[in-house]
């Protein structure tokens, strides 16, 4: 079991009950869009290319990313660079669906993945500056 813990990300969602519900849920949300942009799903390729004049490779590094991300988020050494990752690419999202003027039905998800994710990177950030100050206290 102290494998475990050492690998994943036991502790910090021992410690905070909003951080493993927010991971859960966001993690849930991005393994669902990554997968339907890495099958290339005709509407979303062609959200990509037509509307937002971006080219078809970048849909399936974006896809790509947001799934191994998700699955970061739940691995101790991994969470806060996933977490911040996935923070860029869902604020790029969130200024696209901005700029494009798009409706809340359709922009709605990367709004609120972007302030959830915000939540989840300060998380892991504040526990790695406590353990960071943990080691230099010694």
């Amino acid at each position: 079991m102290s494998k475990l813990k050492a690998f994943f990300a036991i502790d910090i969602f021992r410690r905070h009950h909003l951080l493993l519900l927010l991971t859960i849920g966001c993690a849930a949300a991005l393994l669902m869009t990554g997968s339907v942009k890495i099958q290339g799903l005709w509407i979303i390729a062609l959200m990509f290319e037509e509307k937002y004049g971006l080219p078809l490779w970048f849909m399936f590094f974006v896809g790509y990313a947001e799934v191994l991300g998700a699955l970061s988020l739940f691995l101790k050494r991994w969470a806060i660079y996933g977490s911040l990752g996935l923070l860029v690419i869902l604020t790029g999202a969130s200024t696209f669906h901005l700029i494009n003027d798009d409706p809340l039905e359709l922009a709605g998800m990367a709004y609120g993945l972007t302030a959830a994710m915000v939540i989840i990177f300060v998380y892991h950030w504040a526990d790695r500056s406590a353990e960071h100050d943990a080691g230099h206290a010694r």
